[in-house]
């Protein structure tokens, strides 16, 4: 799982790399969003004094395989 960030300043996406998790295995996510990187893989600069437009958090797994948010909060 990953949040995608949209840079203006950047012209690019950045990205947060969540990471994986095993079936019914919890993990409590806590990141800034100068943390995300622009590209794939997370080598270009941060969004430092960009403004944030938008996030979406995407997923990638199995046709079966599940996630449930549970008390989401983005903060500015």
């Amino acid at each position: 799982m990953q949040a995608l960030i949209c840079s203006k300043k950047n012209q690019d996406n950045c990205r947060y790399k969540i990471g994986s998790l095993k079936p019914g295995q919890w993990q409590t996510v806590e990141f800034r969003a100068v943390a995300a990187r622009i590209g794939w893989g997370m080598s270009g600069p941060s969004l430092d004094g960009d403004v944030l437009d938008n996030i979406k958090l995407t997923f990638s797994g199995d046709a079966t395989d599940r996630v449930l948010l549970d008390n989401v909060e983005i903060l500015e």
